[in-house]
């Protein structure tokens, strides 16, 4: 709900992601009554009374009864993830024999990559692998689907550093 610019950091996350897929789904507390109704416009709203028992929790409530081919799974405190990105990430899903995608930074000139595993968000599941997603439990969300499927995932790479930019704190708002 913090303020980025003109927007929020919310609204920011959902307008982009708005422009490339067709439908967006946004899991929430049930009790974040304002976030809910600020993302209303953008997404449908899930909400869940096991958000607080961890990521997996809320992975698995997104993806119940989920009708794609393809879901791209985001957090909504990325707001950096640009528009090109999401759009190559979404037409590699149409290409490749793998059912995990993900966005891989790529250091260059302008982009130093300063974390150990410079994988990103969104990531890519097909819908082969729903029913795993949603079985995911606690703080781990997907981490542990991602490990037993290394070698089914495709990094995709790019040089976007939106992929691994997160907002935690209101200082990092300052900070970036």
């Amino acid at each position: 709900m913090a303020r980025l610019g003109d927007s929020t950091v919310a609204e920011t996350t959902l307008g982009r992601y708005a422009e490339v897929f067709d439908e967006l789904r946004l899991v929430v507390r049930a009790e974040d009554e304002a976030l809910a109704e600020l993302a209303a416009p953008h997404a449908t709203i899930i909400k869940t009374e096991q958000a607080h028992l961890g990521m997996g929790h809320s992975l698995a409530a997104g993806f119940e009864k989920l009708p794609w081919q393809w879901a791209f799974v985001g957090l909504l405190d990325m707001p950096f993830v640009k528009v090109a990105t999401l759009k190559r990430l979404k037409q590699q899903a149409a290409l490749t024999q793998y059912p995990i995608i993900r966005p891989q930074l790529q250091a260059s000139e302008d982009v130093a990559v300063a974390t150990s595993t410079p994988h990103g968000h969104p990531i890519g599941f097909h819908s082969v692998l729903f029913n795993a997603v949603a079985e995911t439990k606690g703080d781990a969300g997907a981490r542990d689907l991602l490990k037993s499927h290394r070698d089914r995932i495709e990094n995709v790479q790019v040089s976007d550093a939106g992929v691994i930019k997160d907002i935690d704190h209101p200082s990092d708002l300052t900070r970036i």
